[in-house]
């Protein structure tokens, strides 16, 4: 009977052990998704969105079309999207006369687009709108406008997942993939004399 006691009595303990052991375990574990939960959250719902965003560039008027409008013979080709960039001045950069001339914020299909840059010498304007939800799901949508002709050219989207980071200043994102903005830049090259 002893036996059977010490038997049962150790098995008690064991068991306790093992609960005390599992109850750290789970609020560990509670712990860190406590901590990640934004992160966790972004890295599984972006890839979801970017497939729901499909195909981000839209090309609303080609380069034919633009040139023909805006009566432009030849283009100069452009090296690389560094050289595209160069042409492009930054807002913050225009003279007061000049953001006096160029609107500083543009309606379109219901949403309200900032200036981003100017190329004065073609009278491009690129603008830039962020819809921002919890500051995990951002959506970054960006137009190319002709100021001459008050047409848009180029419209693009980039869906984010932003998370904060554990150690380091600020936050991280994550992105559907590096091409599609690769791939608004490649088009708004073309548009240059």
């Amino acid at each position: 009977m002893k036996k059977i006691f010490k038997y049962s009595n150790s098995i008690f303990h064991l068991g306790l052990e093992l609960a005390s052991n599992h109850i750290c375990c789970v609020v560990f574990i509670i712990l860190l998704l406590l901590i990640n939960y934004d992160r966790i959250i972004a890295e599984v719902t972006t890839p979801i969105r970017c497939a729901m965003a499909s195909d981000t560039t839209k090309v609303l008027m080609s380069v034919g079309e633009w040139k023909k409008q805006k009566g432009i013979e030849t283009l100069r080709p452009i090296k690389d999207a560094d050289e595209s960039m160069r042409l492009f001045t930054p807002n913050y950069n225009l003279t007061s006369l000049e953001k006096k001339l160029i609107p500083q914020t543009i309606k379109i299909n219901n949403r309200v687009y900032e200036l981003n840059s100017v190329n004065l010498k073609t009278k491009i304007a690129t603008y830039f709108s962020e819809q921002n939800y919890l500051n995990i799901f951002i959506t970054y949508y960006f137009v190319m406008y002709d100021l001459e002709l008050q047409k848009t050219i180029l419209s693009a989207e980039k869906v984010v997942g932003q998370y904060w980071t554990l150690f380091g200043p600020g936050s991280n994102e994550v992105e559907c993939d590096k091409n599609s903005s690769q791939e608004y830049s490649m088009k708004v090259m073309q548009y240059n004399f």
